[in-house]
């Protein structure tokens, strides 16, 4: 239940689907992936998806809105 695995299989999945999933897979690999890693899904607590969020958005509001759009997918 590593994040990695899971977002690995989300963006395989989001290829066969979206057609943005370039975007998606660039956020996961540039914020989330960082981020959370081998974290357990269980184990990531909205706070630190908050942290993760104030820490994208130091970059502009468009990474941060990126990166929350990923999150919530």
């Amino acid at each position: 239940l590593a994040f990695r695995d899971i977002a690995g299989r989300f963006v395989d999945d989001a290829k066969k689907r979206l057609r943005t999933w370039r975007e998606i897979e660039s956020v996961i690999e540039r914020d989330l992936v960082p981020a959370f890693g081998n974290t357990p899904l269980p184990d990531i607590s909205a706070a630190a998806i908050c942290d993760m969020l104030a820490n994208v958005a130091q970059r502009g509001d468009g990474a941060a809105r990126a990166a929350y759009r990923a999150t919530s997918a």
